[in-house]
């Protein structure tokens, strides 16, 4: 593929009409990093069939584990352009195009390395199966001819038979016996391809009328980098097996157990997102002026990026479940459901912007608030469609896991921010008292912020553990049994 020829009237148009305030520059940084990163796209179907692979022969380590390959290939990308600028003094407009073009390398380069493997390890096992299903079925052994019947001749028989069609394909013995199938695959496939494909076009329709308001393009790439950084590693290991899982149970006799499978799908995803959630709103502005306030980066950014953050963070819990409900509609072959669902939120997520932004002057706020509603909303009328899907789901007797995690949430919270606030309060007098260096007030501003996240997980995960949560106890246990080993924790014995 040649890079230079990629794209470029399209790419233009798509900076020009989403950009209105960008300087020229921007425009033809954003104009190359497009050109650059279009390879990707060939390399991506390539990482779906090897997820695909991988997740139904039940190996879900590479999966889980590829999106680290990003932030290892941004983070060299980083460095990269770090140690140019270093080595060799550029002007300003040259150095931010290379910086641009670091970092689109580095997105090309992760989809590469990540893609190599999936495929190597999904190729030996589609090669098997397409031999086997190459192979023509065994032919059953003839009935027994009866006693009086005269013997058969094979070969005239054989003889008489009429000759089989030519096949000028090599497949159509597969797709004829498939045929039905193939036709089930393709009937949830092409409306999931649509609707991860909305999924961008909502990311569009954000950035088009974020264009309207200086500099909110920019806190909404920072905020959302926050927040799906954890969020994305931590998807990644939950929902990858969660697909596999339900199809094997969406047979009709097995629907007590499929329903038992999203409960405890929905409370596992509850169960991460509501204590990142619980730790990280508290924390959003140490966290926002921790990590990126420095040089042009000011104190009115972190006031904007932290605010940003929050709203992302309100939103998380139904973004995952939704993603949940999803594959569940999935795996009962009905992608036109939650392609409908999409549809829909992508129209209402407009008409939100539009009246945050320009009716009722909610700001760069209103454009993440109006995200968070509609996926909140998608993931209730998900949850409703399929409780008359499925003959009923007993939500009733979900609700006490949800209740104690929403308690040890609110719990969780509290203590962040008492943990923090004394924390600041003592440091703040330390610094002044003992004049540190600023890089020194920076490490220590770190210390507390991570001291603060680290007692609020400890008080959910005591919480949770002592409010007898069902899908926290195995853990528990296994927990216990590692400390019983170490001999951190004596055995009781009864006499």
């Amino acid at each position: 593929l040649h890079r230079a020829s990629l794209l470029p009237p399209p790419g233009g148009f798509i900076t020009d009409s989403s950009s209105a305030s960008a300087s020229a520059v921007t425009r033809h940084i954003a104009i190359s990093q497009l050109q650059q990163m279009a390879p990707c796209i060939a390399l991506a179907p390539l990482i779906g069939i090897g997820f695909g692979t991988l997740s139904a022969r039940g190996e879900f380590a590479i999966p889980s584990l590829s999106p680290s390959l990003s932030s290892l290939s941004v983070l060299a990308g980083i460095s990269s352009y770090f140690a140019l600028c270093r080595w060799s003094p550029l002007a300003s407009p040259q150095r931010e195009m290379i910086g641009g073009a670091c970092l689109a390398v580095a997105a090309e380069i992760r989809s590469a390395p990540s893609s190599q493997p999936l495929a190597a390890a999904a190729t030996p096992a589609a090669a098997a199966q397409t031999a086997q299903q190459q192979q023509p079925p065994p032919t059953p052994p003839a009935p027994p001819a009866p006693a009086s019947s005269p013997p058969v001749d094979s070969t005239r028989s054989e003889a008489s038979q009429e000759p089989p069609a030519a096949s000028w394909l090599p497949l159509d013995a597969l797709f004829a016996r498939h045929r039905e199938r193939l036709h089930e695959i393709f009937a949830v496939l092409l409306p999931a391809t649509v609707a991860s494909g909305m999924l961008q076009i909502a990311t569009f329709t954000d950035l088009f009328f974020a264009s309207f308001l200086p500099g909110t393009a920019a806190a909404l790439g920072y905020a959302n980098l926050l927040v799906m950084a954890p969020l994305g590693i931590l998807s990644s290991a939950l929902l990858v097996p969660l697909l596999p899982l339900f199809a094997r149970l969406a047979h009709p006799k097995d629907r007590a157990l499929l329903k038992d499978s999203l409960r405890r799908g929905l409370v596992m995803t509850m169960a991460v997102t509501l204590p990142m959630t619980a730790v990280m709103l508290p924390l959003a502005r140490p966290i926002v002026r921790v990590v990126f306030q420095r040089r042009s980066f000011d104190a009115s950014a972190t006031t904007l990026v932290s605010s940003l953050l929050s709203c992302y963070l309100l939103g998380s819990p139904c973004y995952l479940a939704r993603d949940v409900l999803v594959r569940l509609f999935y795996s009962l072959s009905d992608g036109a459901t939650p392609f409908l669902i999409s549809t829909f939120a992508i129209a209402a997520n407009a008409v939100l912007d539009f009246l945050f932004v320009h009716c009722w002057a909610f700001g760069p706020q209103g454009l993440v608030l109006a995200t968070a509603a509609v996926n909140s909303a998608s993931a209730v009328v998900l949850l409703w469609l399929a409780h008359r899907r499925m003959g009923g789901l007993p939500l009733s007797l979900w609700w006490p896991s949800f209740s104690i995690l929403l308690q040890a949430a609110a719990a969780t919270a509290a203590t962040v921010t008492a943990t923090h606030a004394l924390l600041s309060a003592a440091l703040t007098a330390a610094s002044h008292s003992l004049c540190f260096h600023p890089r020194w007030v920076w490490f220590l501003d770190a210390a507390a912020v991570g001291t603060a996240a680290g007692a609020g997980f400890l008080v959910f995960c005591a919480l949770v553990v002592a409010m007898r949560l069902p899908e926290a106890m195995p853990l528990w246990a296994r927990v216990k049994l590692l400390l019983q080993k170490y001999g951190i924790v004596k055995v009781r014995t009864i006499p």
